[in-house]
Parts: structure tokens; C-alpha cells; sequence
């Protein structure tokens, strides 16, 4: 009987071990998966500002254009 105690303890040592690794290692992918999320979450904020800059840019420049576009109309128009 002593023989087969020891067999049954090391096999339920090695699977609470496997058990043990098998849930570090879903832990630590969900942790990987959820910071990635977070840094997806991340650039894509930045992106969208840089977007919404890059907008106001081009409707500044636009704006820009038309006035000295006007300011050109008024001066030949006074000539």
C-alpha cells in the first residue's frame, strides 16, 4: 500500500502543478490580451486627435486661401 500512497501523491502533485500552470499561463495571456487592448485603445485616441487636428489644419489653410483670394478680388476690383 505504501507504494501506491506514494504514486498517488506524486500524481496529484503533478497534476496540482499542471493545474497551477495551466492557470498562470491563462492568466498572464489574458493580462498580454487585455494590454494590448489598452494600448490599442491608446494609439487609436492619438490617431483620432491627430486626425481632428489635422482637419482643423487643412479648414484654417482653406479658410486662409478665401480671404486673401477676397482680399485679390478687392483689389483688382479697385483698380
Amino acid at each position: 500500500m505504501g507504494l501506491v500512497n506514494i504514486i498517488t501523491a506524486a500524481a496529484t502533485a503533478a497534476a496540482t502543478a499542471a493545474a497551477t500552470a495551466a492557470a498562470t499561463a491563462a492568466a498572464a495571456a489574458a493580462l498580454l490580451i487585455s494590454n494590448v487592448l489598452a494600448e490599442r485603445q491608446t494609439l487609436h485616441a492619438a490617431l483620432r486627435q491627430q486626425q481632428n487636428q489635422d482637419v482643423l489644419y487643412l479648414q484654417q489653410q482653406q479658410q486662409q486661401q478665401q480671404q486673401e483670394q477676397q482680399q485679390e478680388q478687392q483689389q483688382q476690383q479697385q483698380q
